[in-house]
């Protein structure tokens, strides 16, 4: 199962209380995300597909300053949609095309409609967490081409293509941080391309998981006014789960 469903998130933006300790300051949002999911699992010789819907309402402050009190209408959405194709034949070749959207924040200053994705994992299509974390649920449009493996049932592995672009091009790009209020540096980030292998060096008990991404900067990340002035990324981890 994957990400969020219905919930409601209070919060606030607090003053040191004189403890010592300093809450994490928020946009104190109040939100309600509505949605559903469908789902086949992959089969060899058989389609299989995930269609997922969510909806955002509710109230939040645009800012996260102690000083902004004043509260904006939400209205936000996310889609997620996949189709794939395993093959019988040897290592079960799967080839899967996707779609995510998300949807960033307007320049009405009376809404706020930017998707918040509240919690959930991005490893699952966005790409490795820890350090490394560009692609988000939030003002992004992503299609996708995804090739799997998986020779037998303690290794598998999978390469992925990625086009970045905002949905919004005056909004921040994803979790980058990125942005062009006028819009003048369009809509294109760039491109993710990405690769994982896992294997079971335990059986059900172990698991050793590696991967590399990289990142190539499209006009947006290069020429928007708070752009870092760097090169493509390349991001490479190994980890291991242990399961108990």
């Amino acid at each position: 199962m994957r990400r969020f469903r219905s919930s409601f998130r209070p919060e606030r933006a607090t003053q040191d209380s004189g403890t010592g300790l300093r809450a994490v300051q928020t946009r104190n949002r109040r939100l309600f995300t509505p949605g559903f999911r469908l789902w086949r699992a992959p089969k060899p010789e058989q389609w299989d597909y995930e269609v997922e819907a969510d909806y955002q309402t509710g109230l939040a402050r645009d800012t996260t300053s102690v000083t902004d009190r004043r509260d904006l209408e939400v209205s936000a959405y996310f889609i997620h949609a996949q189709a794939g194709y395993t093959f019988n034949t040897k290592w079960l070749p799967r080839i899967v095309l996707q779609y995510d959207h998300a949807s960033g924040d307007s320049s009405n200053p009376n809404t706020y409609t930017r998707f918040d994705t509240l919690f959930g994992a991005r490893r699952w299509e966005l790409g490795p967490t820890s350090l490394y974390g560009l692609a988000q649920r939030s003002n992004m449009i992503s299609p996708v081409v995804r090739f799997e493996i998986t020779p037998s049932p303690i290794w598998d592995a999978y390469v992925a293509y990625r086009p970045l672009f905002l949905e919004n091009p005056t909004d921040s790009f994803a979790a980058s941080g990125v942005r062009d209020r006028t819009g003048r540096s369009g809509s294109f980030a760039g491109q993710q391309i990405e690769t994982r292998l896992r294997y079971w060096f335990i059986p059900n008990a172990l698991l050793l998981d590696t991967g590399v991404d990289y990142v190539i900067k499209g006009r947006f990340l290069q020429t928007a006014p708070n752009a870092p002035p760097t090169g493509d990324t390349f991001y490479g981890y190994f980890q291991t789960s242990v399961f108990f």
